[in-house]
């Protein structure tokens, strides 16, 4: 398997705003369920009767959720489910509108799609070094940064973190630029049609209050894109032979070829800042199987094969299945290997090789005449 890795250029924002926010909710599907059962009859008291809840506690839910738009109250403390209710025990997850301050990660890649370059929303309140409730005249409040004002209601799909949609509904006048606290990668596994493309954060820097520790976040959910196996091995190839895609292989000249690469048919290459569909990567070892370029070259290739093969009483049922062999591994060639007789190693075989005299094929005939 291929794989490509890049690092990718992070922007990191602390905003004031107005969010809604898309989370896994799962303590308020029961009470969503429970209202549109009850079809506009929910109530506090119905709600505890059935959830074994304290009836504070329902006030509280059900409050939430009428803050939230997901049920609406009406007279005599009933409630009646919204679009937005329907919506969020269909999906499994809740919109819920916070205003306050946001930490937009922002990466900027060609594999992302520029409606996706905002990879992760989070709390940013530890970062923010703001008060909201001083106005906006105090120190460091701005005008805010074109890239930052365009995500103004905007739909948002981050990737990472725990917010997976957000919609950015009203913006105030502040947003500041801080270092971005994680490193983002992207990598990517060219396929015969496509590749598939992932995203990996780990944190970065020194301590730091709020941090998030542990294994890297994750997420695949960006689309694949259009860079095959083909395209990347013989883009990354370029110079070490001839990319056969039919075969799946590197086509080289014998004498081109080390005689490890001739007894193993691979060849290893490393590539430094490889750069396909101007997209660039960081140095990446590439292997691939090794093929002769020509049926000459494979003729030669098949007597070396032979020779290194070859250990011990070759029988005529054992030459048969060593010849066989020998054209699996070189397809796409007529390869005359002869009588075994002619396979007296003459030198020039591989290092340490066992040279075998005429006599001893000679034996080896007078073993299969049973002799």
């Amino acid at each position: 398997m291929l794989a490509l890795e890049a690092r990718v250029p992070t922007e990191c924002h602390v905003i004031h705003a107005e969010v809604d926010v898309e989370s896994g909710m799962p303590h308020i599907m029961p009470v969503l369920e429970h209202v549109r059962e009850r079809a506009g009859d929910a109530t506090e008291a119905s709600l505890s009767a059935e959830l074994f809840m304290s009836m504070p506690l329902c006030r509280s839910l059900l409050a939430y959720c009428a803050r939230n738009g997901l049920a609406e109250g009406e007279e005599g403390g009933r409630h009646a489910l919204t679009p937005d209710g329907a919506r969020a025990l269909e999906s499994g997850r809740v919109i819920t509108t916070t205003t306050g301050m946001w930490k937009v990660y922002c990466a900027d890649h060609e594999a992302i799609p520029r409606d996706m370059r905002v990879v992760r929303i989070e709390d940013g309140t530890r970062d923010a070094g703001y008060q909201p409730d001083k106005g906006a005249d105090q120190p460091r409040a701005k005008d805010l940064e074109a890239s930052v004002r365009a995500l103004e209601g905007r739909e948002l799909r981050p990737v990472l973190g725990a917010v997976s949609g957000a919609v950015v509904r009203r913006m105030h006048r502040y947003e500041k630029r801080i270092e971005p606290d994680l490193d983002l990668r992207l990598r990517i596994e060219p396929g015969r049609e496509d590749a598939r493309v992932t995203l990996a954060a780990s944190p970065s820097g020194g301590p730091r209050r709020g941090r998030r520790r542990g294994a890297p976040d994750r997420a695949g959910g960006l689309p694949s894109i259009g860079m095959t196996l083909d395209g990347a091995m013989e883009t990354l190839l370029r110079g070490e032979g001839e990319w056969d895609a039919g075969r799946g292989c590197l086509l080289v000249d014998y004498d081109g070829a080390t005689a490890e690469e001739l007894s193993s048919m691979q060849r290893t290459a490393r590539v430094g800042r490889p750069e396909i569909d101007g997209m660039a990567f960081e140095p990446v070892e590439v292997t691939a199987r090794i093929l002769p370029r020509s049926g000459e070259d494979a003729q030669r290739w098949a007597r070396r094969l032979f020779a290194a093969m070859a250990d011990g009483y070759v029988t005529r049922e054992e030459y048969g299945r060593l010849v066989a062999d020998i054209g699996r591994r070189l397809p796409g060639f007529d390869i005359d290997m002869g009588d075994r007789a002619g396979h007296v190693p003459r030198g020039g075989g591989p290092p340490g090789a066992r040279v075998r005299t005429r006599l001893f094929w000679l034996v080896q005939a007078m073993e299969d005449w049973k002799l």
